[in-house]
């Protein structure tokens, strides 16, 4: 009887209007699925909703992990979470769609007492339908942020543990990220002073520069030949980025950063236009002007959020930030995961916002009353 109450009670903010959203989304899921990603992927049709997808069906198609230098390379290639997808369904399309969406359903309703279902900001990203209808790694980074919340809010083990377990499926950037982030919780008291703060910033940044700077000389002529893919499918924005990514190498990532990522954020939203245009690239371009667009209102809601939230939920997003923005190729999708963390923080300040105002109202009534 008791576990019956709590799961109830676990599940307590879920209602009509939050019931209507899961069957609106799913059956928008299922429809993309049949409708435009099956297509796509059989050739049928010129269009690309998808992204990497191809790549890791065929990647999994014809490998296997035999032992662990195998599982070594699929960790550091950012191919884990896709390989396991496919190998867990059997490379069923339709199985993949299921477990895809059971992984976004989840990650959804166990922090769902912050509304994050009612946000539109997480549905006009087309990222997000994207990556639930195709195999992608992107789907795991909303169980990760959704883990990342609690972990902050908990500071348990287990969650820090999980976080490294499912960052290892999405990107090597993000499992560096996951041990940064439970330093910083570990010794956050140490670190609780307003100069202290800084000074692990600002070592950080300059550290993670030096990183930069190293990597980039390793993979120069990697980094070269995507950086000229991109340039002949783009076109636009492109000589900016290069500009700045150009001190990358130099090891001045410090100083570019801001300029990168505010770049990186909202510079998609200048191709607004282009979505009218039915190319081969239109849901990829709707994809970076839906995000760009969700990014330029929460960065305006920056000063309610850094208002509202603790320290370490903005320390943690910084986190996220500083690492995915110093992608040496023009990709706004590397930012999703900054992106979907300041939809939850957002949702958590309208939460405290919304209680400061109700005891505001509780103790003015109790001012009256005496």
């Amino acid at each position: 009887m008791k576990s019956t109450i709590a799961n109830i009670q676990k599940y307590r903010y879920i209602n009509k209007i939050d019931l209507s959203i899961f069957l609106g989304i799913t059956l928008i899921l299922f429809s993309s699925f049949f409708l435009l990603y099956k297509p796509c992927i059989d050739g049928s049709c010129s269009l690309k909703f998808y992204f990497d997808s191809l790549y890791y069906l065929d990647y999994a198609q014809e490998n296997s992990i035999s032992n662990f230098s195998d599982f070594l390379i699929l960790l550091l290639a950012n191919r884990l979470g896709p390989f396991l997808t496919y190998k867990i369904c059997q490379g069923n399309s339709f199985l993949i769609l299921l477990f895809q969406s059971l992984i976004l359903w989840y990650s959804i309703f166990r922090i769902n007492d912050l509304k994050i279902i009612r946000s539109p900001f997480l549905w006009l990203n087309l990222i997000l339908i994207i990556s639930t209808v195709s195999i992608s790694k992107e789907i795991y980074i909303l169980y990760y942020v959704s883990i990342l919340y609690t972990y902050i809010e908990r500071k348990q083990v287990k969650y820090a543990l999980i976080l490294i377990l499912i960052s290892s499926l999405v990107r090597w950037q993000l499992l560096a990220c996951s041990f940064l982030i439970i330093f910083y919780i570990s010794f956050h008291k140490l670190i609780n002073k307003k100069i202290t703060t800084y000074l692990f910033i600002i070592g950080f940044l300059i550290a993670y520069s030096m990183v930069v700077k190293i990597f980039v000389a390793n993979v120069e002529e990697s980094i070269n030949f995507w950086v000229n893919e991109s340039i002949k499918k783009r076109g636009d924005g492109i000589g900016i980025y290069m500009l700045l990514t150009g001190y990358d190498k130099l090891g001045g990532y410090f100083l570019t950063f801001f300029f990168k990522f505010i770049f990186l954020a909202i510079s998609g939203a200048l191709k607004f236009l282009i979505t009218f245009n039915f190319d081969p690239d239109y849901f990829h371009n709707f994809a970076e002007v839906s995000q760009s667009f969700g990014f330029i209102f929460l960065l305006f809601k920056w000063k309610r959020i850094r208002s509202m939230v603790s320290k370490e939920h903005l320390i943690s997003l910084l986190i996220l930030a500083i690492v995915f923005t110093a992608v040496q190729i023009f990709t706004p999708r590397y930012l999703f995961p900054v992106y979907l963390y300041l939809i939850i923080l957002w949702q958590k300040s309208k939460k405290l916002y919304s209680s400061h105002l109700q005891q505001q109202a509780l103790e003015h009534k109790i001012l009256l009353k005496n």
